[in-house]
């Protein structure tokens, strides 16, 4: 009922509302995240999208299966696009009835014989007998009262006089409608605003501009139009982008240059709500019932409740671990001995085993797990760049991610373990991806200070509640701190409300700019530590460089140039041998991570640069620029919060955001209109002023 009220409101209130249509669930929602405060059910989009003709080939059954998948994934409410309501005034209320169980909002009958016609189609169809439509229309209403119906009238679709369309939509609202729509097929809106112009307002008006689309809202709003739908454009649309990227992928057979033209993984995956499903699993994979958590807490305690006596079990088993004389020469042994993948093959050096990729993780992680492994401890990676991938851990493996971690950061920040405090927080790790966990955990090798993760709430309460956890490291992606920075001006705290030793962040690309809003606002130096759930601890930045540090203890890395080879040095993709892991292994791992990379003689290795998932350079019709010149130029901007471009073939997208607390945002968009007309002086750059850009527990992508 929420939603027949909702509907029935964006006829019955003054002004005009707009409905968008759909073909799906997704782009359902795409047009309610986009704003749209009702969605259009497009007869002619469900049969395109099912391969069929705008006929009645997709079956009412079949029809309303999909309108309540759709309509299940959105809040708004939804105008089902009924076509003739599938026959005479039984089927109208067989398919009412479903219509309203599912309870979707609205139901639109066109006056129509069955099978319909495509208004679009040929001239001169045939229309209903008013008499005979009106019962279809009665049928309805008495059958499902609380479905907000819409009668469409063809009349001027079908060249009848408009003495005649006003006749009918009057005996239709006389009939039990709720609203009419009046349907035009001329490339003007004459026909419409001369049917308003008669009209005797005893129903609202809906109308769908399709042909006369350049129709300012004005107009129409100023006739009496109180509904005007979008029915097509977005199947258009996406007809007209996949054509597109077939084309050029069929012609060039590279997504080279492509990739900005389509969406990111992460932003499907948010569309299938993946994030729910993360909550979800938390709260229901294991449930303890109140009676009986006290004993099960004695009973057992969770891995994010691991004591220090954990920790110092875990400890000894990576020290056994690095007592090795030769890492490399053990872990090979290992895994000729215990992993499928690599039983039989005979090599004597790491360097000479096959570059494996993702691809092959996903086929059958098993292939890469030991033989041996108890699957005692398990890491999953985010799947912001692709499908998540669990592997298992060993003890060892455990204890390096987790906690070896900060001591190797510290070590390299120049931070003494005793300059932490015994049972005070030393680190806080602050998310806001959805379905983590919240946990503290013991650092002994901090002088047992204490790691706390907690989820990201920028309400104004919890806020209050970070400002009182102060801790001697911050850590967490760019984007999840500066979401806290912005929390924290929020409510009034032009500065930090508690005094930082060191910055941690990781899980992202760091771009100069906002390594400068971290450093500005925190009042520490940062640290940028590339890690992974593949990798562990990879590489870190020393406090003011931007070269990364490699950690010899942990991996060995190679790059895997443009021109195919593998090499110890140079620019490319890394491929990484991680030396800690023993359950599931990556040894040549393939990790889709670009970087300059520098070994020297006596094998100690640094990343120059580091673009990660980023792009060098960004294409603009002939020209090429570098993104690090783009950052510079924008980022730098007074007041500039986030941005990113995303590069077309005819031109280029440009989103922005103000800082937090910023005040002057046309001041901001003048500045930045300069910067673009400087840098790229003939270029058709669209500007899209955003509330945020990076989505919540996504991965930051500037340049597209």
């Amino acid at each position: 009922m929420e939603k027949v009220r909702a509907l029935a409101s964006l006829f019955e209130r003054a002004g005009l509302d707009f409905l968008m249509g759909a073909h799906d669930a997704v782009s359902a929602q795409i047009a309610q995240d986009a704003g749209f405060p009702g969605i259009w059910v497009s007869g002619l989009g469900l049969s395109a999208t099912n391969g069929l003709r705008d006929s009645n080939e997709l079956s009412w059954t079949q029809v309303m299966e999909r309108i309540e998948m759709l309509s299940d994934r959105i809040a708004v409410p939804a105008l089902v696009d009924m076509d003739t309501g599938y026959g005479d005034f039984n089927n109208v209320r067989l398919a009412v009835r479903r219509l309203r169980r599912i309870g979707a909002g609205g139901a639109c009958i066109e006056d129509k014989l069955f099978p319909k016609t495509n208004s679009f189609l040929g001239d001169g169809q045939a229309l209903a007998e008013p008499g005979e439509f009106c019962g279809r229309l009665k049928a309805a209403k008495d059958t499902a009262a609380d479905v907000f119906l819409v009668a469409r009238c063809e009349a001027l679709v079908a060249g009848r006089p408009l003495a005649e369309a006003l006749d009918r939509c009057g005996m239709y609202a006389e009939s039990g409608a709720d609203a009419v729509l009046i349907h035009s097929k001329k490339t003007n809106p004459d026909e419409i605003l001369a049917f308003m112009a008669e009209w005797d307002g005893s129903a609202p008006v809906a109308v769908v501009p399709t042909k006369y689309a350049d129709v300012p809202a004005s107009v129409l709003e100023e006739a009496g139009v109180s509904v005007a739908i979008w029915a097509n454009q977005s199947l258009r649309a996406a007809i007209a982008a996949m054509r597109r990227l077939c084309t050029q992928l069929a012609q060039q057979r590279t997504m080279r240059g492509l990739e900005g033209e389509i969406a990111e993984l992460s932003q499907v995956f948010e569309l299938a709500n993946n994030a729910e499903l993360d909550q979800a699993k938390t709260r229901y994979s294991r449930y303890v019932p109140p009676s009986r958590e006290a004993v099960a807490n004695n009973g057992a305690r969770t891995r994010a409740a691991e004591t220090v006596d954990d920790v110092l079990r875990l400890r000894e088993a990576w020290s056994a671990v690095q007592s090795t004389e030769d890492p490399a020469e053990t872990l090979l042994a290992h895994v000729r001995d215990t992993v499928p993948f690599y039983q039989g093959i005979g090599t004597q050096e790491l360097s000479d085993l096959p570059v494996v990729d993702r691809t092959a993780y996903e086929n059958d992680v098993a292939e890469f797990t030991s033989a041996a492994s108890t699957g005692k401890y398990c890491l999953t990676s985010s799947g912001t760049t692709g499908n998540p991938l669990t592997v298992t851990l060993d003890d060892a493996s455990w204890y390096a991610v987790n906690y070896h971690f900060f001591t190797q950061i510290c070590d390299l920040a120049g931070l003494p373990p005793d300059g932490f405090r015994a049972g005070e927080l030393a680190v806080l790790f602050v998310s806001n991806k959805p379905g983590r966990d919240t946990f503290v955990r013991p650092l002994p090798s901090l002088n047992y200070g204490l790691y706390a993760r907690i989820q990201l709430d920028l309400s104004a309460k919890s806020t209050r509640t970070y400002s009182r956890l102060g801790a001697e490291i911050l850590y967490g992606k760019p984007t999840y701190l500066l979401d806290l920075r912005a929390a924290l001006i929020a409510q009034g705290f032009a500065t930090p409300p508690w005094s930082l030793r060191l910055v941690l962040v990781s899980g992202e690309p760091l771009h100069a700019d906002d390594r400068a809003r971290l450093t500005d606002y925190y009042g520490a130096p940062v640290v940028d530590a590339l890690a992974s759930t593949e990798g562990g601890l990879i590489a870190a930045t020393r406090p003011g460089e931007e070269t990364y540090q490699v950690f010899p203890e942990n991996v060995r890395l190679e790059v895997l140039t443009d021109d195919g080879v593998v090499r110890d040095s140079g620019v490319g993709e890394l491929v990484l041998t991680n030396l800690v892991y023993r359950d599931t292994v990556f040894l040549r791992y393939r990790t889709g991570d670009r970087a300059e990379l520098e070994t020297d003689a006596g094998g100690s290795q640094r990343l120059r640069r580091l673009w990660g998932r980023e792009p060098r350079t960004l294409s603009f019709g002939d020209r090429r620029l570098p993104t690090r010149d783009l950052t510079e130029r924008f980022g730098s901007l007074p007041g500039m919060g986030d941005f990113q471009i995303v590069s077309r073939l005819d031109g280029a997208l440009l989103r922005w955001m103000p800082d937090a607390g910023y005040q002057e945002p046309e001041t901001l968009r003048r500045s930045l209109r300069a910067a673009v007309d400087e840098l790229l002086p003939d270029q058709d750059v669209e500007f899209e002023l955003c509330s945020r850009i990076t989505p919540p527990g996504g991965k930051k992508r500037r340049f597209r």
